[in-house]
């Protein structure tokens, strides 16, 4: 029988460490600190390439949207999601870029067409956006109806291992 001897010379690694609230960022050579002059001097990490690409893809996708090749900029908008980012700015514009290319889709029949040509990957990444909209439900321009009818359409197509995925990755968009 095992005796309990209040000991903890067992323990030898320090879980608390490993706590996300503890986590320390890391930055890149692709990053630069700029001051923000919101409360005081303050700093916020900007990656510029990142930003300076998803700027000319809200342009891009601005005038395909305006011809109407709204098919083709949901395919550009789903390949590149910033999931490595970790400026929160960066992750809110492609944000804005991903709700405007969706909610120009009208109809159910035009989403479950669209859904059908996406990959496994695009589902996942489309999934993410949808759940991050139904977080933010007071955003400018999103309908959570229209939300709705895209998650019931990338369900069918990437099923509930989608879902899974989304739901335990550790990488938000």
């Amino acid at each position: 029988m095992a005796k309990n001897t209040n000991s903890s010379k067992f323990r030898r690694v320090d879980v608390d460490q490993f706590n996300e609230d503890n986590f320390q960022e890391e930055f890149g050579d692709d990053t630069v600190l700029v001051n923000a002059a919101v409360d005081g001097p303050s700093s916020t990490c900007i990656d510029i390439e990142t930003f300076n690409r998803i700027e000319s893809l809200r342009d891009e996708v601005r005038s395909m949207i305006a011809t109407g090749d709204a098919l083709q900029s949901l395919h550009l908008v789903l390949k590149e999601p910033p999931v490595r980012c970790k400026d929160q700015l960066v992750k809110d514009l492609a944000f804005s870029v991903v709700m405007q290319v969706v909610m120009c889709f009208k109809g159910s029949e035009n989403i479950e067409e669209a859904v059908n040509q996406l990959d496994k990957e695009s589902i996942d990444v489309l999934m993410k956006y949808i759940y991050r909209g139904f977080e933010n439900p007071a955003e400018e321009g999103v309908s959570c109806a229209l939300l709705l009818v895209w998650h019931e359409k990338a369900l069918a197509k990437g099923g509930l291992g989608s879902i899974i995925r989304v739901m335990t990755d550790r990488k938000k968009v």
